[in-house]
């Protein structure tokens, strides 16, 4: 493939992307993709629920990516066909932040990071299974399905 046709896709996934970022929503969250998409990803494989302390890397990760969508996209929309600014990019910066990143407004980046803090929350409170235990008169070390016999 030639590289000018590598260019205009990524130019064409990150247009997309932007868009799915920039979406508002009235009542429902879920009727955006983004939002929709990351709720799904709660599901483990074994058809449970992901833990928080799985979850809120994963919202993590989201939200950066859409935040480097945006950056990605303003440094794009300031160049013109002959490769001058056409905007300031600090000014595109900033009006795209107050717009879409942050989280009093109702965009796909302030769900997932309410979720985030939610997740954060609930991961303080939650006890995880132990994965290293030790019998009661300390002779049996087992570590998921190992197990060691200690001699005193």
């Amino acid at each position: 493939m030639p590289a000018g046709k590598s260019i205009s896709n990524v130019n064409i996934t990150v247009t997309w992307t932007v868009r799915l970022v920039r979406r508002g929503y009235d009542d429902n969250a879920f009727n955006v993709e983004v939002v929709s998409y990351s709720a799904v990803c709660t599901l483990d494989r074994h058809g449970g629920w992901m833990g928080a302390h799985l979850y809120t890397p994963f919202l993590s990760g989201m939200i950066h990516c859409m935040q480097l969508w945006l950056v990605w996209h303003c440094m794009q929309k300031i160049h013109d066909d002959t490769g001058t600014h056409s905007v300031q990019l600090e000014k595109l910066l900033e009006q795209e932040c107050q717009r879409f990143l942050i989280n009093n407004q109702r965009t796909p980046i302030a769900v997932l990071s309410h979720w985030r803090l939610l997740g954060r929350a609930a991961s303080n409170d939650t006890v995880t299974h132990p994965v290293t235990t030790l019998n009661e008169d300390c002779t049996i070390i087992t570590h998921q399905d190992v197990t060691l016999h200690v001699n005193h």
